[in-house]
């Protein structure tokens, strides 16, 4: 038997619908409880873990309100959706304002009703993820978690300390580097991190679709809103909304994300009411945003207003001495969650890796990783055992790749980088193989922060 997608409390007086509930949301591959009033699902609630409580709000003794107060009390992360016969504002109002995730009128409609679960199932992921993140952070210093060298230093040092304001922050850098981590490591490290990291992928987000998600929808506002939904920006009140790949933001999505940075408030789809909300912004790309503001793809007044704290992240090719490091924690992830017996890859392999450029970044390596754990049989991973990509590669290593549109600066670094990395050590000698002067060699170091 498959484990349940959820644990869901259901809790009403009216055993009819309460029992109705329960079975319309078993069929949905949750595991429920039922209880008929709020003395009995508080004992519940104290003796199991759920993810999801759908209440009544009015219940002789303990009513809905009162229970949600009371688990909320306890400090758990459980998410609460009320049900109520009365629907009125200052109802739906004060439910929110005491934690609720959304409220549903009676008759309830259980097509409304799935699809509220799934959102509010949706989000208490989020929390869960957040906080597992958290402790995450907790046992292990930044540096373990993000890599050692010099570039990933200054990375982790402007994000501890851009956590402690709530400036907006644009993180920038390649795919597959860690956008994601530092945006989820500001917000932990911030006095926001015990409320929602909500994450937006902007790419996915359609021209038609972007306003709704971004602020929600009034019911009625257009075919098939037969209620209010709240958006991005509701769900992240108190919290963070990191707005990934931004540089794909339409031009409405950028106007209308632009007007709330500037003005704090915003109107849902189809609402007339000015909402409030407060929400730190993270925004990231993999673009070159000032090429797109000079192309006209790009609002420059938005784009800076985004990037008033930037925070690039380097390419794993930049960094190749943290290699070792994330090998050996993909290696000690992967081990315990495919249950294998311990491995560790032999030097020559690793540095095989390590001259290796990564165009996929840390989320290739981790990938790589990830299919050795599971394939080799081998408690110690050799060369042999390598993808084909990496052996091929090795073959050539007096090469390296320089992607197109680098600039001579930045295509120098790497050259100075490569040569002291894979063909010597020693700067003398390295200042040889360059053609320059040891004295030159030494100031662009210093120039390009290559000093250790």
């Amino acid at each position: 038997m498959s484990e349940p997608k959820a644990r869901i409390l259901v809790v009403d007086d009216e055993r009819a619908l309460c029992a109705g509930i329960q079975e319309a949301l078993q069929r949905e591959g949750h595991q429920v409880d039922a209880a008929n009033d709020g003395a009995s699902a508080l004992r519940l609630l104290t003796q199991k873990a759920y993810n999801l409580v759908v209440t009544d709000i009015r219940m002789p003794e303990l009513d809905g309100m009162q229970l949600l107060k009371a688990a909320r009390a306890r400090g758990r992360d459980t998410q609460f959706i009320l049900m109520t016969a009365f629907g009125r504002v200052e109802t739906a109002v004060e439910a929110m304002r005491a934690g609720a995730y959304d409220y549903l009128t009676k008759p309830v409609d259980l097509k409304r009703l799935r699809a509220v679960v799934a959102k509010a199932l949706e989000l208490q992921t989020v929390v869960a993820e957040n906080s597992e993140l958290r402790q995450r952070l907790q046992r292990a210093e930044p540096g373990l978690l993000l890599g050692e060298s010099e570039p990933m230093r200054k990375v982790v040092a402007m994000a501890e300390e851009v956590a402690q304001s709530d400036v907006t922050v644009l993180i920038e850098g390649e795919s597959g580097t860690g956008k994601e981590l530092v945006a989820r490591l500001i917000h932990t490290r911030s006095a926001r991190a015990k409320k929602p990291f909500i994450f937006v992928n902007c790419a996915a987000l359609t021209e038609s679709l972007v306003e709704a998600e971004l602020f929600g929808h009034a019911k009625g506002s257009f075919t098939g809103a037969v209620a209010d939904k709240l958006g991005r920006f509701h769900l992240a009140d108190g919290g963070t909304l990191f707005l990934d790949e931004i540089g794909d933001l339409g031009a409405k999505g950028q106007g209308d994300l632009l007007r709330v940075l500037e003005d704090g408030a915003f109107r849902m789809v189809g609402g007339t009411e000015l909402q409030r909300v407060n929400v730190r912004v993270i925004t990231a790309t993999n673009k070159r945003l000032q090429e797109a503001v000079a192309a006209g793809k790009f609002r420059e007044d938005l784009f800076y207003r985004l990037q008033i704290v930037p925070i690039t992240v380097p390419p794993l090719r930049e960094r190749a001495e943290d290699i070792p490091l994330l090998i050996d924690a993909f290696l000690e992830h992967f081990v315990q969650k495919h249950k294998r017996r311990r491995r560790r890859l032999s030097t020559e392999a690793v540095q095989v890796c390590r001259r290796f450029p990564w165009p996929g970044n840390v989320r290739q390596l981790r990938n790589v990783i990830e299919r050795l754990v599971v394939t080799s049989p081998n408690a110690v991973v050799g060369v042999e055992e390598l993808p084909d990509f990496l052996v091929a590669h090795d073959r050539s290593t007096n090469f390296f790749t320089v992607r197109v549109g680098m600039t001579l600066a930045e295509a120098e670094k790497l050259l100075i980088r490569q040569t002291l990395s894979q063909l010597t050590s020693n700067r003398e000698e390295a200042a040889q193989a360059l053609g320059i002067s040891r004295r030159t060699l030494q100031y662009k170091l210093k120039q390009y922060g290559l000093l250790e």
